[in-house]
């Protein structure tokens, strides 16, 4: 993916390692707070969320003809944001 970013994107090698940072930077927050989160709602809940994010994160990381997605960088970056939180 990382070849993929800088021949498609000119992505520096600086900006493919913030891209990479970004899933990381969202899933340790998440992980801190589903304890949290497990007690006061339902763990299906919980899950079923996960999933869901899963689910959007896969379609926002390519480009869906299905949905009308152009494959830009923006939306990459909401996939790994989205990763992060599912």
């Amino acid at each position: 993916m990382a070849n993929r970013l800088q021949e498609d994107f000119h992505a520096t090698q600086a900006q493919t390692n913030y891209f990479f940072m970004i899933f990381p930077a969202t899933y340790i927050p998440c992980c801190l707070l589903i304890p949290t989160l497990a007690e006061i709602s339902d763990r299906r809940y919980i899950l079923l969320m996960g999933s869901f994010m899963g689910c959007v994160c896969l379609l926002l990381n390519g480009p869906s003809q299905w949905l009308g997605l152009p494959y830009t960088m923006g939306y990459m970056v909401a996939g790994q944001i989205a990763l992060g939180f599912g």
